[in-house]
Order: structure tokens, then C-alpha cells, then sequence
């Protein structure tokens, strides 16, 4: 187990490495966008921060550069700009697993490359799809829609596309049960893959292929292959890929009855997986708040200027009112009692108006701290819950073995190991009663933020 966790600590250090540059890459990208002008070069920094965005699981910060990016095309009458504007709105609703948002922003992309004559990104959108009816899942259309894409591909001389498009094909044909063409077209495109030199591929195929044998219960080319693709996974950082090899290694760590390794593989993997779910709930939570402020400005500017038309309005009616001169008194008395009811009236209703927006900004103050509250509850809990979940899968394991095993030895260690995990399973059970037992107390006397900022202090 210490070597499993030696190997798991240098490609974890690896992984952070990529994180650092990709973010320095973001951080390249976003400075750039502060000098650039309104125009379709924009637009492509807009995409293109967009897709890091997502391929980090920032959701939410993705989806608001997308929106960016198709106002401004739509705005430049740029329609290639709109097309991959739809077309990454769409990727963000796939991630999220809205399905049927992300088919509708794909086919709206692809009537728009279709009508434009641009055949690379057809090609893209035709993948997108597939993908799409593949999750919903509908494997016919997706294997239709990935042939499609493949054939366009091969048409266009474009490498990457073709060699993706072959390992989709092989994933239906594994979802489909039809193993020895999956795996065909699976090492087609892995040598595609090689040739290019794709890092990204290479590991999704690696991972793909190590799917099949362990469900053919091949289990030592599935090791060495799911291994191969976390080694790349965690080198290029993209945590979606990540995410997928620590699952398949564990499954195959199980079934070789290998619970120690299957263990280290489960924290890291609920650790990718906590990592992924925090990020996309702050991301949401950040949206909430930065549409909360353009409101609160929105709102505040409006008041402002009315105000000063208003106080403009009155200036300028007094200083008429002075050049009439004595003999029209009478007139201009009743003239500014005029001025004086409406803009009394107008006062009273911009403060109802006022009045209302407060208590509209009061009300989305609360419900953004509702966000937050909800999400610091499921971060406490989450954390032992996972552990009473895996220890009792492990336990599962054990028992099995502790039944079908003839040998004494094997079930006195494995007695061991099982009591052991009880012991475990009743401290994390405790440890999240406990949790809630303090929550209700501090909710009773009004002081659940405490209980949250001391938990902050104390680093749990």
C-alpha cells in the first residue's frame, strides 16, 4: 500500500504542476481580453477561455463567457462567432447533464455551420451530438452522428478528429456489448492517438480499452492500460479524466480482490470527485453573487440619474420662472406650486420604487446566503458520510472472502481488517451525528454561522 500511495503522491505532484500552468494560461488569456477591442478576435478569446473554464469544471464561469461571446457576435453579425458560441453553451449544459438544453444549443450551431459551409465545424458539432444521445442514452443516433463526424474528418485530413471520433465509435460498440469491435476500433484510435501525439487521448483511449477487459475479467492488461491513462490524466490535468481513471482502477483493484490499493484509489478518487462538485457549486454561488452586484449598481445608477433629472428639471423651471418679472407673479406662483405637486409626485413614487428595490435586494442577500449555508452543509457531512460508504463497501469485500476463503489465516486477517473497518464505520458515523447534533443546537439559538466560522478556525 506505501508504494501505491508513493506512486498516487508523485503523479498527484505532477498534476498539480499542470494546474499551476493552466492557470497561468487562464490568467494570459483573461489579461489579454482587458485590451482587446469589440471585435471577432474577441469573440475568440471568449471561446477559448470559455473551454478552460469547463475543462476545470468551472461551469458557471464558463457559461457567462460563452453568453459573452454570442452577444457580441450577435452584435458583430459574426456568424461563425455564434455558431461556436451555441456550440460551447451547449458543451457547459452536457457537463451539467442537461441533456436536452445542450442537444438544443448543438443543433442550433450546426444549422448555422451547415448554412455558413464551414465543414470543420460541422464536424465538431456532429461529435457534440453524438456525445448528447450517448448520456441520454439513445446509442444508435450517438453511433450515427459519430460516423458522421468521422467520416467528415477523414474528408478534411483533420487527425485529432478522426482518432476521437474512432474511440467514440468503439464506446457505443462497448456500451452496445459488442467487446471485440469496441476494442478494434478502441487500439485504432490509440495508435492515431500515438502518432499525433495527443496526451489527452492517448489516457481516454487507455482508459476505454482498460474498461473492456475488466469487463471481460482480463484484469491484467486492464491494470496495465487504466494505469497508462491516469499516468496521463494526471499529467495534463483535466479532471474529468482524472476523475474516470481513479473509478476504473478501483473497480479493477476489486475485483482482483486488492482492497488496500482499492482503498487508496477511493480517497483520491472522492477527492477529484469532492473537488469537482465544490468547484461547480462555487462557481454557481459566484454567479449568484456577481449578478446580485450588476443588479444592486443597475439599480442604484437608475436612481442616480433620475434624481439628477429631476433636480435638472426644477433648476431649469425656476430660471424661466424668474424672467417673466412682476406683472406675471400671479402665474408663475401657480406655475411652481404646479412643479412643486408633480415633482412631489414623482419623489413619492421613485421612493415606493426605492423602497421595493431594497426589499428585493434584501430578499437575493438572503437567498445567496441560503446558497452558501446549503453548501457548507454538504461540504461537513459529505466528508464522513464518504468514509462510513467506502468502509462499508470494503467491509462487503471482506465478508465475501472471510466465506469463500478455505484457509484460517486469510480469515483471522481479514476478521482483523473487518472489525477494524467497523470500528471505522461507527466513528464517521458518530463523527456526522455529531456534526448535526451541534448544527441543530447552534440553528435553536440563531448561531449557525458560528458554528461554521469555528469549524473554519479550527480547519475541519
Amino acid at each position: 500500500m506505501k508504494k501505491v500511495f508513493f506512486l498516487l503522491a508523485s503523479l498527484l505532484s505532477i498534476h498539480l504542476s499542470s494546474l499551476a500552468k493552466d492557470e497561468q494560461q487562464t490568467d494570459i488569456l483573461l489579461s489579454m481580453l482587458k485590451t482587446s477591442r469589440d471585435d471577432t478576435s474577441r469573440v475568440g478569446l471568449l471561446i477559448r477561455i470559455c473551454c478552460e473554464k469547463w475543462k476545470y469544471a468551472e461551469y458557471a464561469e464558463a457559461k457567462k463567457f460563452a453568453d459573452e461571446a454570442l452577444t457580441l457576435s450577435q452584435q458583430l453579425r459574426f456568424t461563425n462567432g455564434i455558431a461556436a458560441s451555441y456550440n460551447q453553451i451547449g458543451i457547459v449544459y452536457w457537463y451539467v447533464k442537461d441533456n436536452e438544453n445542450a442537444l438544443a444549443y448543438h443543433r442550433k450551431a450546426l444549422t448555422i455551420y451547415r448554412q455558413s459551409g464551414n465543414q470543420q465545424g460541422i464536424s465538431e458539432v456532429l461529435n457534440r451530438i453524438g456525445h448528447d444521445y450517448a448520456d441520454m442514452p439513445d446509442y444508435q443516433k450517438a453511433l450515427d452522428y459519430f460516423q458522421q463526424a468521422l467520416e467528415l474528418d477523414q474528408q478534411l485530413n483533420n487527425p485529432d478528429g478522426v482518432a476521437k471520433n474512432t474511440d467514440l465509435i468503439g464506446f457505443i460498440y462497448m456500451n452496445l456489448s459488442d467487446y471485440s469491435r469496441a476494442l478494434r476500433y478502441y487500439f485504432q484510435a490509440l495508435e492515431l492517438s500515438e502518432k499525433i501525439d495527443s496526451k489527452r487521448g492517448i489516457s481516454a483511449v487507455s482508459h476505454d480499452i482498460a474498461v473492456v477487459y475488466e469487463k471481460q475479467n482480463n484484469l491484467s492488461e486492464a491494470l496495465k492500460f487504466s494505469s497508462r491513462g491516469l499516468s496521463l490524466a494526471l499529467k495534463i490535468g483535466e479532471q474529468h479524466l482524472i476523475e474516470e481513471a481513479y473509478e476504473g482502477l478501483e473497480k479493477i483493484y476489486l475485483k482482483m480482490h486488492n482492497y488496500e490499493e482499492a482503498y487508496a484509489i477511493r480517497l483520491k478518487y472522492d477527492e477529484i470527485e469532492t473537488a469537482l462538485r465544490n468547484a461547480d457549486n462555487a462557481g454557481r454561488i459566484r454567479q449568484m453573487q456577481m449578478q446580485y452586484e450588476f443588479d444592486k449598481k443597475q439599480v442604484s445608477d437608475s436612481l442616480r440619474i433620475a434624481q439628477e433629472k429631476e433636480i435638472g428639471e426644477i433648476k431649469l423651471q425656476k430660471q424661466k420662472a424668474y424672467t417673466y418679472g412682476g406683472l406675471l407673479g400671479i402665474i408663475i406662483t401657480i406655475t411652481l406650486l404646479f412643479f412643486v405637486y408633480r415633482n412631489y409626485s414623482k419623489q413619492r413614487i421613485a421612493n415606493q420604487k426605492l423602497q421595493k428595490t431594497q426589499e428585493q435586494l434584501i430578499k437575493s442577500e438572503k437567498m445567496a446566503a441560503f446558497g452558501v449555508m446549503a453548501s457548507r452543509v454538504s461540504h461537513e457531512i459529505q466528508n464522513p458520510l464518504n468514509f462510513v460508504i467506502n468502509f462499508s463497501e470494503l467491509s462487503t469485500h471482506l465478508m465475501k472472502d472471510i466465506l469463500e476463503s478455505p484457509a484460517e489465516k486469510n480469515k483471522e486477517e481479514n476478521d482483523a481488517v473487518l472489525m477494524e473497518n467497523i470500528k471505522k464505520i461507527n466513528e464517521h458515523g458518530k463523527k456526522a451525528a455529531s456534526i448535526i447534533k451541534q448544527l441543530q443546537e447552534h440553528s435553536l439559538k440563531g448561531t449557525a454561522h458560528k458554528f461554521f466560522e469555528e469549524k473554519n478556525v479550527s480547519g475541519t
